[in-house]
């Protein structure tokens, strides 16, 4: 392979030419100017391997023994971003799509939504140890297209579903019986495709890239930073282009259209990862981890069945193998919480275990773009052209936070880049707090049957498109309908309209009213969290693809994952015990709180590993000599000297400290 990689090498011409140096040529004779390369030839090309750099690191294999042609590598790089952007934007398209689809047959309630995300949550939490422990004891290329598979079948199944209630009108209002019986079955299949989309994400993130990064720690963020960005373009594009689809064609033709997706993104994610196997050949070379419970219980009944068949006595034999059987099928039954325990044990002892704790805090939080959030911005009178314009700015925040990981990384290391990350969020929501404390004007909701849907006898419909009486009504924000929309919303502000009969309860406000300064001061906290959210989530990310062995990041991913999940349906059923918007100010001081725990428990972290958590000695000492050395300056009367020098050993001072931090983190 090394013979056709340098064959090909040089097809594109990325060869790295050093300024001044001669170029090879039959003739010696030749003048300067043809025999050497130019300044501004060198600097152009200096700036477009910088920025293919950054996209595409060139790969290595065995170790760095044998390094790909940059032609190779930017194929398989390529291959698997494209690979990944199906995966991203299917996950998203879905995401957006299910609540609006819930709240349009359950109208009038947050309730389906909610039920939703703590139904997927407890599946994850419960199940997610298990899909790490299956990744792990699975080879890569089964573990991808099984799940493939199971999500893409799945989310075909529900989108099929959801378009046969949509054509035959079973909602809520309307048929009862079918909408009870179908609507738990799309939740429980979407729950699953989840599952399945955790199981892929596992192998991909936490397994294929580090085997692609060969040990390079620069090579792995560069390709971490990459796929995180385009996960957050997705996120920011697809809801919308998906919208728009919604919007003209109405949601029969939007579920057909997400079911086709899927089908197509099944043949299309596989074969394009499929390349990538063929590619890199140490992908094929994986380290299974051993289910060694249950080796022993089959070692055990192989000795009870040769025990017993020496047994002159049927009867004997008979119970035994009664016994046997009873105690296979008991083993298999108890496989699952086996591989549970000994899943959470082996992520405890892990040197990383904080880290995740930490991690884990941080998902319970409604100060985020989720359907319970941009709930209660419309309820606060916020426009939804508003809401879905914020969401995007918190994706370019959060595209920005991948964009200067890198080069946090490189300069201060991966432990203090994730410091820096989790300290930013939380010194950012401090805004969110102050807006809790900030005299406003809020609007509340006095109004009863809270989960009650509001049917047909109150004249309710949700439109979509120029289905509106020919209003044109919009409808492609991730809004969830309000729960309070017991009024008219004008079709000239709103995605949504609900025409109600007048009723005693207060309405909410108009989309057409003033934003309050508390509403404001919330918005800009929640967007710009998210540059310090993905820094402190790809620093995590980073430490456990460094720390974690091949045979245990799919366990320990796993366990990551559920308790990640159980911290979201806590979000959930917080927001179900306190559903109020004069609530939501309570929901945001237990988020921050819980961000605050976070950053004491990675600062545990380092504190453990590192044996101090900041240089407070290295400081001292290096402030004392600063200062000796300006009282023997100032005892010289140096004069205006003095400072210059107090100047260069400050900067001096902290330049030591950051590398000897950078020394530290990579020595961990």
């Amino acid at each position: 392979m090394e013979e056709e990689d340098s064959a090909n090498g040089g097809d594109l011409g990325l060869e790295v030419l050093v300024e001044g140096a001669p170029v090879k040529s039959a003739d010696c004779a030749g003048s300067e100017e043809e025999g050497t390369v130019s300044e501004s030839s060198v600097v152009k090309q200096s700036r477009a391997e910088i920025l293919l750099g950054m996209m595409f690191p060139q790969l290595t294999l065995n170790g760095g023994s044998h390094t790909l042609t940059m032609r190779r590598s930017v194929l398989v790089i390529f291959t698997l971003y494209t690979s990944h952007s199906f995966s991203a934007w299917g996950d998203r398209m879905w995401g957006f799509v299910l609540s609006l689809f819930l709240v349009y047959l359950y109208p009038g309630s947050l309730l389906l939504p909610g039920v939703a995300g703590v139904m997927v949550q407890l599946l994850v939490a419960v199940f997610g140890t298990l899909v790490g422990d299956w990744v792990d004891s699975s080879p890569r290329m089964r573990v991808v297209w099984v799940s493939l598979l199971i999500q893409n079948g799945l989310l075909t199944l529900c989108s099929i579903l959801l378009a046969l209630m949509f054509a035959l009108d079973w909602t809520v209002c309307n048929n009862i019986v079918v909408f009870a019986s179908l609507i738990p079955l799309v939740i429980v299949l979407g729950a699953g495709a989840n599952l399945a989309t955790i199981a892929n994400t596992i192998s991909i993130e936490k397994d294929w890239i580090v085997v692609l990064a060969d040990k390079q720690k620069d090579t792995l963020a560069v390709l971490n930073s990459n796929m995180r960005r385009i996960d957050l373009c997705c996120k920011l594009l697809a809801p919308f282009l998906t919208g728009v689809v919604l919007q003209w064609a109405g949601p029969l033709v939007t579920t057909l259209f997400v079911a086709g997706w899927n089908i197509l993104s099944f043949f299309a994610e596989l074969g394009l990862i499929w390349l990538v196997y063929r590619l890199i050949p140490p992908l094929a070379i994986k380290k299974l981890r051993k289910k060694s419970e249950v080796v022993e219980v089959d070692n055990d009944e192989t000795k009870e069945d040769g025990e017993d068949s020496l047994e002159p006595i049927v009867v004997t034999t008979k119970v035994s193998n009664f016994k046997s059987k009873a105690k296979k099928i008991c083993s298999k039954l108890l496989t699952p919480v086996v591989s549970l325990k000994n899943g959470w044990r082996t992520y405890i002892r892990q040197e990383i275990a904080l880290v995740g704790f930490a991690m884990a805090c941080i998902y319970l939080t409604v100060l985020g773009f989720s359907g319970v959030t941009s709930a209660y911005f419309l309820t606060q009178g916020v426009p939804n052209y508003l809401i879905g314009v914020c969401q995007g700015v918190g994706a370019v925040f959060g595209v920005l936070g991948t964009i200067i990981y890198p080069f946090l990384r490189k300069k201060f290391g991966t432990v203090r880049t994730g410091l820096f990350g989790i300290s930013t969020q939380l010194a950012i929501l401090m805004i969110c707090v102050a807006a809790v404390f900030v005299p406003s004007h809020r609007v509340e909701n006095n109004a009863s049957g809270y989960y009650s849907p509001v049917c047909d006898n109150n004249e309710t419909s949700l439109c979509f498109g120029t289905e509106c009486n020919g209003t044109g009504t919009e409808f492609w924000s991730t809004d969830v309908v309000s729960p309070t929309a017991t009024q008219s919303i004008s079709a000239s502000t709103s995605h949504i309209s609900a025409h109600v009969q007048p009723t005693p309860t207060p309405p909410p406000p108009s989309q057409e009213s003033q934003v309050n300064v508390a509403v404001i001061l919330l918005l800009v906290g929640v967007v710009g969290c998210r540059i310090g959210l993905w820094t402190f989530d790809l620093a995590v990310q980073q430490l456990i693809q460094e720390k974690v062995v091949e045979e245990e990041r799919g366990v320990v991913g796993g366990v990551m994952n559920a308790m990640n999940s159980i911290m979201d349906m806590l979000h959930y059923v917080l927001v179900i015990a306190a559903p109020r918007p004069e609530h939501f100010g309570w929901l945001t001081l237990i988020s921050v709180a819980m961000v605050t725990l976070g950053l004491v428990l990675y600062g545990a972290y380092i504190r453990k590993s590192r044996g101090h958590f900041f240089h407070f000695r290295d400081f001292y000492r290096r402030v004392k000599k600063c200062v000796e050395k300006r009282r023997h300056i100032s005892d010289q009367q140096v004069g205006g000297v003095s400072s210059s020098f107090i100047r260069e050993d400050a900067v001096q001072l902290l330049s030591e400290t950051d590398n000897d931090d950078n020394d530290n983190d990579d020595a961990l």
